[in-house]
């Protein structure tokens, strides 16, 4: 009999055009929330004398920032470029971590796509730009991507960041940490977290 992860992985193999995808780094889980704490919650130190940092979008969804709390770390937000349809503009990231690092250890960026409550759906040269930040930057990236089935239309279609990574190859696609969040109902109670790689701090 398929367990949940392998029926998760099939289906997300289908979704990303045959893009691989590894039931052993499918992680069923009771609600998104509860599993960004957790994750989290693997990247932060504790006994640093410096806190970590993670960078959440602003506007975006509160959780990140309350999950971002629970798990001890600091959150950092970066502004969304609203002129660009509310797009990550990279530069923007890219000051705001570089003021950050002068209080605190940023580890993670987070990522919203489909954007909540902007409802903006990524570009793929977006998405390879934020991709080639967080491996130059050491980043590991977290995208919520719960909206997927919601927001993206025919002109501008859901892509994720698995698919983009896996298909940019290598340096990226062997050494990016990403993680990913998916739901079956961004309502629902349920989700799945997707690994890349697994975390090395």
């Amino acid at each position: 009999m398929d367990t949940v992860a392998v029926k998760v992985a099939r289906y997300l193999e289908r979704r990303d055009g045959g893009t691989p995808s590894d039931p052993r780094c499918i992680v069923p889980c009771g609600g998104t929330a509860a599993a960004m704490v957790d994750v989290l919650t693997l990247v932060v130190d504790e006994r640093a004398a410096v806190p970590t940092g993670v960078l959440v979008p602003v506007p975006g969804p509160p959780l990140l920032g309350g999950a971002t709390g629970l798990a001890g770390a600091v959150a950092v937000p970066y502004p969304l470029a609203e002129e660009r349809g509310w797009d990550v503009d990279t530069e923007t990231v890219r000051r705001v971590l570089g003021r950050a690092r002068e209080r605190w250890h940023p580890k993670v960026l987070c990522v919203v796509n489909p954007g909540d409550p902007t409802g903006h759906v990524l570009s793929r040269q977006s998405m390879e730009d934020i991709i080639r930040l967080v491996a130059e930057e050491n980043l590991l990236l977290l995208a919520d991507e719960v909206f997927q089935d919601n927001v993206a239309t025919s002109d501008r279609p859901f892509l994720s960041f698995k698919r983009v990574l896996w298909e940019m190859g290598a340096p990226f696609s062997s050494t990016v940490q990403l993680i990913s969040f998916y739901s079956p109902s961004p309502r629902a109670s349920g989700g799945v977290v997707s690994e890349q790689v697994s975390l090395s701090w």
